[in-house]
């Protein structure tokens, strides 16, 4: 698998607003012999974001995209740098 170091985060939040939305895409470009790859990576991801968001109550999903990875996660906008935190576990 090819990637480059082009990450995007993207953070949804109106003011005032409780919940924050943060949004990590990550470019991904499969040979044909590594089809599926990126989904056991999703798969592998989200099982550690899942165990670390369980703590804040936030939740997280992950999604092979045309061109990458992309996973999301929304929680309690207090808890902004532990939501980071937990986007980084799904792609450690």
């Amino acid at each position: 698998m090819n990637s480059e170091a082009r990450e995007r985060v993207v953070r949804l939040s109106t003011p005032g607003a409780a919940l924050t939305a943060l949004r990590l895409s990550i470019p991904v470009e499969e040979a044909p012999t590594e089809a599926g790859a990126a989904q056991i990576l999703i798969a592998l991801g989200l099982e550690r974001a899942r165990l670390a968001a369980a703590q804040t109550g936030a939740r997280v999903e992950g999604s092979r995209t045309p061109w990458g990875i992309a996973y999301t996660v929304a929680g309690p906008t207090e808890d902004f740098d532990y939501l980071t935190y937990v986007l980084r576990e799904a792609v450690a």
